[in-house]
């Protein structure tokens, strides 16, 4: 398979695959970030595009939420951070 077929399917995936790191995330910043991790990550499976819709979204799934998992401690942490800021003024 070409690398444009490959972009045309990857791209039918691209919302749904946002859709879950941000249910997740709720942090755009971060969001894109894991998104475009998974959707990376998609690119180098072969499997992901000889499957059937059923296969790629459950791939898509898998793989956003494995991503979200990295980038949801950093998210954790800029809260966090944000708190400090707004209670540690005089």
């Amino acid at each position: 398979m070409d690398i444009l077929n490959k972009a045309v399917i990857l791209r039918e995936y691209e919302t749904f695959c946002y859709q879950i790191c941000y249910y997740f995330i709720r942090d755009e910043e971060l969001t894109v970030k894991a998104s475009c991790e998974a959707l990376l990550d998609l690119a180098r499976d072969a499997e992901f595009f000889h499957g059937n819709n059923e296969v790629r979204r459950k791939k898509v799934m898998i793989l956003a939420v494995r991503a979200t998992l990295r980038y949801q401690s950093q998210n954790e942490r800029k809260q966090l951070h944000s708190l400090n800021m707004k209670y540690d003024r005089p």
